[in-house]
């Protein structure tokens, strides 16, 4: 660490053992003092030198023999060195003796009202100067002492947003959730890009190389790191900002301003997920399930049936939240864009009811996730439209389905089952006053297009006719309302349905009803594109009943 001397102003390095030192806080501006000025007479001419006589004369009267100040201590022309001040300055602030803070846009001494709009609250880098230091003397622009940040914690607090006790050092920063912290830095600025990742590093206690010229990527580099040390599922408690409306989103945000609403979020105390970045995505390993969800009206959502993953709750209003999830391919989900936070504030839903889907992914790039749903999973898959007369009440496998699409999706051909997996469908609705029917739709896709097979199921039961499955809204096992199954599995416990075609017939009174399933090819809009898939489409037909003929009809 390398320290001016206050009584010389010579610069002297320390590695081991390094004395008791005071530090400067203040915002750049012209005329700076830096590394290789320090070693030229001309440094007195300087008007940043100021700062730095006014930094030793302070730390002399404390009794305090070395000082650091940012601009002359630190060669900021050795990529290396500036890579090392940038990940040890967090705790450089924390060790100081005391911290004087150079407001130089402050004026009065009394300024209770008016601290928190100086430029020095604007500005990233200072934001861990505030909260590392034990001690903090602010000096105004006659460096004149106006108090210390105990003094004015409350003013503070409610300009920025962060608890009192943090600013005092009362609580601990670890204490405080990844987005709560977001939030902090979200309305400051720093000259370069790259430094508002840069100034957050000794906040989340994490460190990384300077890439000065990748722009907003070293945000996304400082989420990859808190990630690795955290499983603090707030980080993806941030919302996109107005006008950006897409359909999917990054998981991870471009700049800590997309936290500016999320300063009250926090984790579910007693949860501890299991999530990485891998190169799929993140993966959600841990006790972290999908919630089925259902908009309540008057949202800015369209379907009926979203993806939620829960990330915490508001602690000013008690709500749990989180984001909401568009589904890609099988176990594969990315953000979605049109829709912000899920839960908290005005943005209310219904939870339906848990998913039982572990080992998911959620794609970190939207590009990504646009493109592979339409071409690889999309592509000629069965869209089940929302028709008047027949609901859907029970689909499988849950794996391939897409509630919020109403699609069943295709696994990737090197799974070996996109040609024999059995895609399952329930249906109730009305044919007549008062008369109720049930029916399931079997999804043929073994050939070159899909067909259906039907099977009427009875009314005091709830599988197929004459079926012998153990009682379950799915006809088969269970296990197959997650995983894929194969038609020589479900002819095993289904053997009828080898007898089975797209029709069945069902009388009621003196009528029969033929109600025929068929596929026609069609286009459909998802996420933003539009994708040929095979609509299922319902035909019903009425007719006299004549007992002679109609040997095989049903009797509602």
């Amino acid at each position: 660490m390398r320290l001016i001397n206050t009584h010389t102003w010579a610069l002297e390095e320390f590695y081991a053992r390094v004395p008791r030192y005071a530090i400067l806080s203040h915002t750049w501006g012209e005329g700076e003092v830096s590394f290789r000025d320090m070693r030229s007479p001309e440094r007195q001419r300087m008007k940043g030198f100021a700062k730095i006589l006014q930094t030793c004369k302070l730390a002399r009267a404390d009794k305090i023999d070395y000082a650091w100040v940012d601009t002359c201590c630190i060669d900021k022309s050795s990529s290396a060195e500036l890579t090392e001040a940038i990940n040890s300055m967090f705790q450089w602030y924390m060790h100081a003796a005391k911290c004087y803070v150079f407001m130089e846009d402050l004026q009065r001494l009394d300024e209770n009202a008016i601290l928190p709009q100086c430029r020095w609250f604007t500005r990233g880098w200072t934001l861990q100067e505030l909260l590392a230091p034990k001690v903090l003397e602010i000096f105004n622009m006659h460096w004149e002492f106006v108090g210390t940040k105990a003094d004015y914690a409350r003013a503070i607090s409610v300009a920025t947003e962060i608890p009192e006790a943090v600013i005092v050092g009362e609580a601990a920063l670890g204490n405080c959730s990844v987005a709560a912290k977001m939030s902090w830095a979200a309305r400051r600025e720093t000259t370069r890009v790259e430094d508002m990742a840069y100034c957050l590093l000794g906040i989340f206690d994490v460190n990384m190389p300077m890439l000065y010229g990748e722009g907003w990527k070293a945000f996304r580099r400082l989420q990859e790191e808190v990630i690795k040390r955290s499983n603090d599922l707030t980080i993806f408690a941030w919302s996109s900002s107005a006008g950006q409306e897409q359909s999917s989103l990054p998981l991870l945000a471009e700049s800590p301003a997309a936290f500016a609403g999320s300063s009250s979020i926090c984790p579910f105390s007693d949860d501890f997920e299991d999530f990485s970045v891998t190169n799929k995505g993140l993966l959600i390993s841990g006790d972290a399930p999908l919630r089925v969800v259902a908009p309540v009206a008057g949202g800015p959502e369209r379907s009926t049936e979203r993806y939620v993953l829960h990330l915490g709750s508001d602690e000013a209003t008690g709500a749990d939240g989180g984001v909401y999830l568009r589904k890609i391919g099988p176990k594969i989900y990315c953000r979605d864009g049109g829709s912000p936070l899920a839960g908290f504030g005005r943005n209310k839903y219904v939870v339906r009811h848990l998913l039982d889907a572990t080992d998911y992914y959620i794609l970190i790039d939207p590009l990504t996730a646009t493109t592979i749903s339409r071409l690889t999973f999309r592509s000629r898959a069965i869209h089940v439209p929302t028709t008047g007369m027949f609901r859907l009440t029970v689909q499988a496998p849950e794996l391939l389905w897409d509630r919020t699409d109403r699609v069943f999706l295709r696994p990737k051909a090197y799974k070996g089952t996109h040609t024999r997996s059995v895609l399952f469908l329930g249906f109730k609705g009305n044919l007549s006053v008062g008369r109720a029917v049930r029916f399931y739709v079997f999804c043929d896709y073994r050939g070159a297009s899909p067909s259906c097979k039907m099977l009427l199921r009875d009314e005091d039961d709830s599988h197929p006719s004459n079926s012998s499955s153990p009682s379950s809204h799915v006809p088969f096992a269970d296990k197959y309302r997650m995983e894929t199954a194969h038609w020589t599995d479900i002819a095993t416990q289904i053997p009828e349905l080898e007898r089975a075609g797209s029709s069945i017939d069902v009388k009621v009174g003196s009528q029969v009803y033929r109600i025929a399933s068929s596929f026609r090819k069609g286009v459909v809009e998802s996420l933003s594109k539009e994708v040929e898939l095979f609509i299922l489409e319902f035909n019903v037909e009425r007719r006299p009943y004549n007992s002679k003929i109609d040997v095989r009809v049903k009797s509602l």
